[in-house]
């Protein structure tokens, strides 16, 4: 037995070493999300067939003899533990033959010997299918190949003969003859340890029967199968094979094979059919209908898809689906009847996203308890469908909003009709209104200096607006004569201002072309306000009681009470009512301004010559981009504490495309001018074009507070959050632009995307969507010919439209592959 052991041991060393590398690569579940799984069952089969000896008295030690083929039969009984895995006992019974009757090899001493025999053989075997190992589990695949060894007993009874006289040579085995019946098997059969190993090939009939065709050799421990010891060197013991065709029926399983090989009779619909983004998040709806006899009243199914892309995968909720008999979570499918179930779930984006794949390998397992996800395929025998793909992923449209915010200008202040004035008071003697230069507070210097320069605008030649004179009385008068005295007053001085034009017409050194200027007066009356100011600010000692008195007077008693105080008080007369009997004459004229011309030439060529308004303004005059920068830049350097100059220049940088330019000169005028409306708005246009959302929406936000409309920026930013509504509502007014189109679209209204795209400006971006306009409606013209504008405006535009799903239906088109190869 020692040798026998050490027999099995070699041989099971020598299986081991060849069935790893197909284990190994039987275990590749080609990224499946669980290594797939049989239910196990039991079999039981018959075979019969051909056997054959190796032995000793043979004449072909390892190849077969055609003179000694038998007849042998058996049957097994099993249980597959695994797809790959099974275990099997075998009892057979075979008649056995063997002579050696070459002339060639008279010289054995076995030559002209034959010896005839039977065995009852039995045995444990382990099975390993070899196609599962090598090609995976595939419940449609009908042919299997497959691999046995074990160990076991054979009992035989043998009887050698001398061929020519035949003569009875000898037995072993046999109680009836000389020298047998010793043995300790059945009918005292000698007992020998065997070990079988073989090949087989199994074809799947039915759900439940195999034909199977298998070759087996047993291995034996002894020499005595023919009676012949230290014979042939290279058979040192005994063996023999059978070669049987059988039948093999299964049972006992619990039919979730039956679940996997019908599973593409389950039917899955997902919505949308290419998955879309709509903010920052993917709502997929999947639903599912199982055909009746479909599923197991016993049976859970864990249904889990799963995103798949390039770099990683996104797994779903899994959700949890239950036979009639399983109680736990999730909807109860019918087996006689089938079922639908519904599935919602809403995917986080992300752009890694953008080319993928929506799978699902759902699992279908005997629970042995509450059905849950949590328990999916741990608890009791489990087997993966298959891998079904749901759908394509994913249309990421609404994040393709074009950065071009609405910048704000700063304005340049610049008013080219300034008005400048010249003041001037013409004093009167009390109840009087001629003029007289001479009088009173007239001869003071500063009433002198005031008429000198009351025409220096008309001397210098500057366009007059108008001339206003307001006539005034002291109130210690009657009312009624003080009104006219005032208007009388105001006419004193227009005449004086007219002789005065009439001279300067006249001067014979220096004369003044003074043109017809309108010259309006108006008597005021009484100047009670005046009267109250002088009073206030005078060092009056009673003037608290002055003011107490007119404040509370009768109205009509008013110019009484003040003639009666100047008796108390001569101060009154002396100098408070003089100052108020007075003409005010107020020259207004234009100031002198450049023209358009003169102010873009200058600021061209001598920036330095202007000054800061005139030069902002100069910008405006142009609308050319690049000489608008070349002005503002002009601006900066030459006052380079003006906010507004960084402002307008990195506008211009922004609509010329240089973004890192703009942002730090908008950057200067903020640290200049922290917080203007302006500027803000115009950080948040810089980080739009950026790609930075977050920023963008916290500059405009603030922007809207400090009074800048923000209503178009905020509307753009609304569409990659998928507000389209909001959104459109948002950019209401606007005409021909491309965030807008993009909103239509979004939002389903195609027809009016259409005609916002066709009077857009043409560009690559306007080009690309229209694409994609054609590719939704289906017009195939459309999409090709503009996709084949848009890569040509930029090249970058075909990389995009090569994975872009809004071209799913048509990666195969001969032309639009033409247009992305």
């Amino acid at each position: 037995m020692r040798k026998m052991y050490q027999t099995v041991r070699k041989a099971a060393f020598i299986l081991l070493l060849g069935f790893i590398p197909f284990i190994l690569l039987g275990q590749n579940d080609k990224g499946s999300s669980y290594t797939p799984k049989q239910a196990p069952y039991w079999y039981i089969g018959a075979q019969g067939g051909l056997s054959q000896f190796h032995g000793d008295i043979v004449k072909y030690k390892f190849v077969p003899d055609k003179d000694n083929w038998n007849f042998g039969f058996g049957g097994l009984f099993g249980r597959q533990f695994t797809p790959f895995l099974g275990l099997r006992g075998t009892l057979a019974y075979g008649n056995y033959s063997g002579q050696e009757d070459r002339a060639s090899h008279s010289y054995l001493p076995y030559y002209n010997q034959k010896v005839e025999g039977s065995y009852i053989d039995y045995s444990l075997q382990f099975t390993f299918d070899l196609d599962r190992l090598i090609l995976g589990l595939n419940p449609d695949r009908k042919l299997g190949v497959y691999a046995v060894a074990g160990i076991g007993n054979t009992q035989y009874r043998v009887r050698k003969y001398d061929i020519p006289t035949g003569t009875l040579l000898g037995t072993r085995g046999v109680d009836t003859e000389q020298g047998g019946g010793d043995g300790k098997g059945f009918g005292n059969r000698d007992l020998v340890g065997m070990i079988p190993a073989g090949l087989g090939v199994n074809y799947s009939v039915s759900e439940k029967v195999d034909v199977v065709l298998e070759s087996v050799l047993r291995f034996t421990d002894s020499e005595g199968m023919d009676i012949q010891s230290g014979g042939a060197a290279e058979i040192k013991k005994d063996f023999y094979s059978m070669t049987t065709l059988g039948l093999v029926y299964k049972f006992g399983g619990d039919d979730l094979s039956k679940m996997q090989k019908d599973f593409g009779k389950v039917k899955f619909e997902t919505i949308p059919q290419v998955l879309e983004t709509k903010g920052d998040s993917i709502e997929v709806t999947i639903r599912g209908t199982f055909p009746p006899n479909y599923f197991l009243k016993n049976a859970a199914m864990c249904f889990q898809p799963v995103l798949k892309y390039a770099n990683g995968e996104h797994k779903l909720k899994c959700m949890s689906i239950r036979g009639e008999n399983v109680k736990g979570d999730g909807p109860v499918i019918s087996y006689k009847n089938g079922g639908t179930f519904t599935y919602k779930y809403t995917i986080p984006y992300s752009p890694e996203m953008n080319v993928s794949e929506l799978q699902v390998s759902p699992v279908a397992y005997m629970p042995k308890g509450p059905a849950s996800c949590n328990d999916c395929g741990k608890s009791g025998k489990s087997l993966v469908l298959g891998e079904r793909k749901l759908a394509d992923g994913v249309i990421f449209t609404c994040k393709r909003i074009a950065g071009n915010a609405e910048t704000q200008v700063a304005p340049h202040g610049y008013v080219r009709d300034i008005t400048i004035t010249r003041e001037a008071k013409i004093y009167f003697p009390k109840n009087l209104y001629s003029v007289n230069f001479k009088f009173g507070l007239n001869k003071e210097k500063a009433s002198q200096d005031a008429w000198a320069a009351l025409y220096d605008h008309i001397k210098a030649g500057y366009k007059i607006k108008d001339i206003t004179i307001n006539g005034w009385a002291s109130p210690e008068g009657e009312e009624t004569f003080n009104d006219n005295l005032s208007g009388n007053r105001a006419e004193a001085a227009k005449k004086t201002i007219l002789a005065d034009f009439d001279k300067m017409r006249k001067d014979k050194k220096k004369p003044v072309a003074v043109p017809e200027i309108t010259i309006n007066t108006k008597g005021n009356g009484p100047d009670w306000n005046g009267f109250m100011k002088l009073v206030e600010a005078s060092d009056l000692k009673e003037k608290g009681t002055v003011l107490n008195i007119v404040n509370n007077a009768d109205p009509k008693k008013k110019e009484q009470e003040i003639r009666n105080m100047i008796l108390i008080y001569p101060q009154i007369e002396q100098k408070l009512l003089p100052p108020l009997r007075r003409s005010e004459i107020v020259v207004t004229a234009f100031e002198p301004s450049k023209t358009d011309e003169e102010i873009l030439n200058l600021a061209t060529s001598n920036p330095e010559k202007l000054t800061e308004k005139e030069l902002l303004y100069a910008a405006t005059l142009t609308e050319d981009l690049k000489t608008q920068e070349k002005i503002y830049r002009s601006a900066t350097q030459l006052f380079p504490n003006n906010w507004k100059a960084f402002n307008n220049l990195g506008v211009i940088q922004i609509k010329l495309g240089n973004i890192n330019d703009a942002a730090g000169n908008i950057e200067k005028a903020n640290n200049i001018a922290p917080d203007q409306g302006e500027v803000v708005n115009n950080l948040g246009a810089v980080a739009l074009a950026k790609g930075d959302m977050a920023k963008a929406k916290q500059m405009f936000e603030k922007a809207k507070k400090l009074g800048v409309n923000e209503n178009y920026n905020l509307g753009v930013l609304m569409i990659p959050e998928g507000k389209y509504a909001d959104a459109l509502n948002a950019m209401k007014g606007k005409k021909c632009d491309y965030n807008l189109a993009l909103a239509q679209m979004l939002s389903g209204n195609n027809g009016e995307a259409a005609k916002t795209l066709d009077c857009a400006e043409k560009n690559a971006q306007t080009f690309y969507l229209t694409a994609v306009l054609g590719a939704r409606t289906g017009n195939t013209s459309l999409m090709l010919e503009n996709l084949g504008k848009a890569i040509k405006a930029d090249s970058k535009m075909k990389q995009w439209a090569k994975n872009d799903r809004e071209f799913i239906k048509y990666f195969d088109n001969a032309e639009f592959k033409k247009l992305v190869d």
